[in-house]
């Protein structure tokens, strides 16, 4: 996916024509990080990916209450609080 607006629009550009249904899953998954267009998607994209692999592993939302708290959708948030643990 490459991204063909500012922090809201993603392509795959070897398919042709627009990968709506991957853009929407995307932004989903970044969505369950609590980001919100036009953020920028750095940090929520890594926790989206931890998010959908901790419920792969049947892991309960309060079992990564406090992944949840330090990693934030900016990065130079998450940057603080992991620097802080």
């Amino acid at each position: 996916m490459k991204e063909v607006s500012p922090n809201r629009k993603w392509d795959n550009s070897a398919t042709p024509g627009p990968d709506s249904t991957l853009n929407a899953q995307l932004i989903k998954v970044m969505e369950s990080a609590g980001w919100e267009a036009p953020w920028a998607y750095c940090a929520a994209f890594a926790e989206g990916m931890i998010i959908m692999a901790l419920r792969r592993l049947a892991c309960r939302p309060d079992q990564y209450v406090r992944l949840r708290k330090l990693i934030q959708p900016g990065v130079m948030h998450t940057v603080r609080s992991l620097s802080a643990v």
